[in-house]
């Protein structure tokens, strides 16, 4: 059995479809950036080898942004957790998400296959409609929002695609095909994308530096992210931790650069959050057998 390097893994936070190193886990991971302006990126998961794959698990952490995951092997088993409470939960079919809160813990019991395709902030609503703001904190069959026809026949043709490549192509394809139910605000868009860059910016000075009222801002922002402004600005901010730890940073430096008065209320935001400190998430437990391998999503 191909052996598994935890002190590699363990404590690397990722985002989906960032590259990991092969030798040890056997995870062939890719990242691209579609010709599609509403699209973050698309990343995908291929663990040939099962008994690698039952090595590890994958934890995906709470981001500002939703997703649409279209398996193409076998679901894994998995859980979305926050605290001490634990929902099981499967990808066995394509469906749309956003980890606003807790984690998700996939444990492969086989091959691992997935394409995952971070859209932007203010797409998911402009996409889906309804089912964007409704997939926040749970996960919902993309046929409920889109052509079922369509997603069933995209699926069967990612399960035979011979290559990551050809996955890719069909995926963007398929996904340059569809309507926008929505315009995208270009308001809530930009204020997304200042609060992504600098997430301790005040409302006010947002609001300011935009040329609109705070309420404006407020109520456009809601509507075009299904978020309020201080509750994405604090997963903002949760994903530049998450970025900084993975780059080796000390919590101390990672809690500076978030813009926390001191490691202590780095501590308790991320608890709030995510349910649990940040030493128990990111980080194996004692009778976990298994790296864990963590993803920003």
């Amino acid at each position: 059995m191909p052996s598994v390097n935890a002190s590699r893994h363990a404590c690397a936070p990722l985002m989906l479809g960032h590259p990991l190193p092969t030798d040890s886990t056997g995870l062939a991971s890719r990242r691209a950036h579609p010709p599609i302006d509403w699209i973050d990126s698309i990343g995908e998961w291929n663990i040939a080898d099962g008994e690698v794959a039952r090595q590890i698990e994958i934890r995906l952490l709470p981001g500002t942004c939703p997703y649409l995951v279209f398996p193409f092997r076998a679901a894994p088993a998995s859980s979305r957790r926050f605290g001490d409470k634990a929902l099981e939960q499967a990808y066995d079919v394509p469906v749309v998400t956003h980890i606003r809160s807790g984690y998700v813990a996939i444990r492969p019991h086989d091959a691992l296959g997935a394409i995952g395709v971070r859209l932007k902030p203010c797409a998911g609503i402009a996409l889906l409609g309804d089912a964007g703001d409704a997939c926040g904190d749970t996960k919902l069959d993309i046929a409920l929002a889109l052509p079922r026809t369509d997603t069933e026949r995209l699926a069967a043709r990612l399960a035979e695609a011979p290559d990551a490549l050809s996955r890719y192509r069909l995926v963007v394809d398929f996904l340059a095909r569809l309507p926008l139910r929505r315009p995208i605000d270009p308001l809530a868009a930009e204020a997304c994308d200042r609060l992504g860059k600098e997430p301790s910016l005040r409302v006010s000075t947002l609001a300011t530096a935009l040329s609109v009222s705070e309420r404006t801002l407020a109520r456009r922002f809601l509507a075009g992210t299904g978020m309020g402004i201080k509750r994405f600005a604090r997963l903002a901010r949760m994903e530049t931790l998450f970025t900084s730890r993975r780059d080796g940073e000390r919590w101390i430096d990672v809690a500076q650069e978030g813009g926390y008065f001191d490691q202590s209320h780095m501590i308790d935001d991320f608890t709030r959050t995510v349910g649990a400190p940040p030493a128990s998430v990111m980080t194996p437990p004692r009778d976990l057998d298994r790296p864990i391998t963590l993803i920003r999503c």
